[in-house]
């Protein structure tokens, strides 16, 4: 596979594109205003003029009506299906709502799903266009955080199942993901919070992902950089006037997310490294019913995987008190909350997809801040010790 940063055209646009190993080109746009550019986006790609746009019904006022009324104008077919909002959206029943549409509006092989929302309906859209028709065009306008950083880059869909997270799903590229920042101004504090969790993540992950991709690490390391700048960053910025540290720092996100990707597709190897504190954080989302936000129950996961690294020796106890520091600097949790009942998520990290047998794979933090050991295995009857 082979990576590129490069600008996308003169101004703060910055455009990322990967090629994977079946050469399809996968382009990232990134910085305040790229959502404008999404007609153009499809000119380059070629595609064909039926759209079938999906968001959620929470944008369709704001951010939903404007990408509608950008496609109208521009000669395409569009058909729209509001979809439900978060982790509840993405069920057999909400997929096989969009086959349905998408086969009563004629969509064929050239045409495109463009999706606009949060990290489950881009998982959910994802799996759509991947199965349709064994594969149709797929364009994602990721308005949170968490799916800027993360959820919508790299190529993993899916749905849940009654067992679990993400248990059904595809690796799917998409052809485009347009990552706007100003999508963030008008996200609720909780969901803005949610997200730093997975930013935070990359932090503890650079130099392994340096060491194994083509990723460099810049004159400062990504964790210093946010343990200065999260604490001050203002969520409610308007639209014209996004902090101006956001953007780098969402770019930094997404270049570790494809180089790491670009490295490894199908998480053979390195991109387990991706999972930190998502094997407990899944755990807590479904025994929790969902009511904890993916990245609380994820920053909880980050706490865990680091004490666990302590207890091992695995490394210092100063790597746990910067990371619990710089959580709550933001605002997020470091605890299990008491209301969870601990055999219960302990059955439910056993049904991870990291378990191999009588063992689970678990990515521990390992000599300093930003290494990781990703293949740790731990037998899955002390589990329930261990939380």
């Amino acid at each position: 596979m082979s990576l590129a940063f490069h600008k996308f055209h003169e101004g703060p646009i910055i455009r990322l594109r990967w090629t994977t190993q079946t050469d399809l080109q996968s382009r990232v746009a990134v910085g305040v205003g790229a959502r404008q550019h999404l007609v153009e986006c499809l000119a380059q790609l070629k595609v064909g003029k039926r759209v079938l746009l999906l968001y959620p019904s929470a944008l369709a006022a704001t951010w939903g009506e404007e990408i509608e009324k950008l496609l109208d104008q521009s000669d395409y077919q569009v058909s729209v299906l509001q979809m439900p909002d978060g982790e509840i959206g993405k069920s057999l029943e909400c997929l096989s709502e969009i086959w349905d549409t998408l086969q009563l509006h004629c969509l064929d092989r050239t045409d495109t799903i463009v999706a606009l929302g949060g990290g489950a309906l881009t998982d959910l859209a994802g799996f759509a266009a991947s199965t349709y028709l064994r594969g149709i065009n797929l364009v994602l306008l990721p308005t949170t955080l968490l799916a800027q950083v993360d959820a919508a880059i790299g190529g993993k869909t899916g749905i849940n199942l009654i067992s679990g997270k993400n248990l059904a799903g595809t690796i799917y590229t998409p052809q485009a993901v347009i990552v706007d920042p100003a999508y963030l101004s008008t996200l609720p504090t909780r969901d803005f919070t949610s997200g730093l969790a997975e930013v935070i993540k990359y932090a503890l992950l650079e130099n392994t992902i340096a060491g194994a991709s083509e990723y460099k690490i810049g004159p400062r390391r990504f964790f210093d950089i946010l343990s200065e700048s999260l604490p001050n960053i203002n969520e409610e910025d308007s639209v014209e006037h996004i902090h101006p540290l956001l953007p780098g720092i969402i770019t930094s996100c997404i270049k570790m997310k494809l180089a790491t990707v670009a490295a490894d597709l199908r998480e053979a190897n390195l991109r387990r490294c991706l999972n930190l504190g998502h094997t407990l954080g899944h755990a807590l989302e479904k025994v929790s019913d969902y009511k904890l936000a993916h990245g609380e129950a994820v920053a909880i996961g980050l706490v865990f995987a680091t004490r666990l690294a302590v207890k091992k020796n695995l490394i210092g106890e100063e790597a746990l008190n910067r990371l619990t520091t710089l959580l709550e600097d933001v605002s997020l949790p470091l605890e299990i909350p008491g209301e969870y009942d601990k055999q219960a998520i302990s059955q439910s990290m056993l049904h991870d997809k990291k378990r191999a047998g009588e063992k689970i794979k678990l990515i521990l933090p390992k000599g300093e801040i930003g290494s990781v050991d990703y293949s740790y295995e731990i037998p899955t009857s002390e589990i329930a010790h261990c939380l």
